[in-house]
């Protein structure tokens, strides 16, 4: 993850090497994650703009095998 404190761009190592599509699920820390955006297989990365300077964030990224299967990644959080 880097922060550019408006903008965060998330980056991560495709499991699937390009065959699976990506869901990126954000919100404030301490708030349940929702869904962001969904990411096409072979995409690595996935850019997140407006966000508040003020405010910190966390998100995750899901490697969508099938509709019942799915790899999550670890949370990663802001520190602002």
């Amino acid at each position: 993850m880097r922060d550019d404190t408006t903008t965060i761009t998330l980056t991560w190592t495709d499991p699937s090497d390009g065959l699976v599509p990506f869901m990126v699920a954000g919100g404030r820390t301490g708030q349940s994650l929702g869904m962001m955006a969904t990411v096409d297989p072979g995409r690595t990365s996935y850019t997140v703009n407006g966000l508040s300077t003020r405010v910190n964030y966390c998100f995750a990224v899901l490697a969508v095998y099938d509709t019942d299967q799915f790899a999550t990644s670890d949370q990663v959080c802001t520190s602002r």
